[in-house]
């Protein structure tokens, strides 16, 4: 297994852009105006979402991961090293 970091992120948001996620910006835009917040967005990745929201107003906090803390991980267990 061959994990290529970086080709993700820069391919994501052409993809996300419409297709499969196309309204889902606004869904979470209506969601927070109708609950209110403070936001915790898991897993930010680009900011695609967390971006328009603090965009719109709210008081959003985005947490994710950086790449190198799962990729070598992912690495080593595709070869059956640890």
């Amino acid at each position: 297994m061959r994990i290529i970091a970086g080709l993700g992120v820069e391919l994501y948001d052409l993809f996300t852009g419409g297709g499969l996620l196309t309204g889902d910006v606004e869904f979470y835009l209506d969601s927070a105006r109708r609950f209110g917040g403070p936001i915790l967005e898991l897993w930010t990745g680009t900011g695609r979402v967390l971006i328009r929201l603090a965009d719109a107003g709210h008081e959003v906090v985005g947490m994710d991961f950086p790449v190198p803390c799962w990729i070598e991980p992912l690495q080593s267990s595709a070869t059956g090293m640890s």
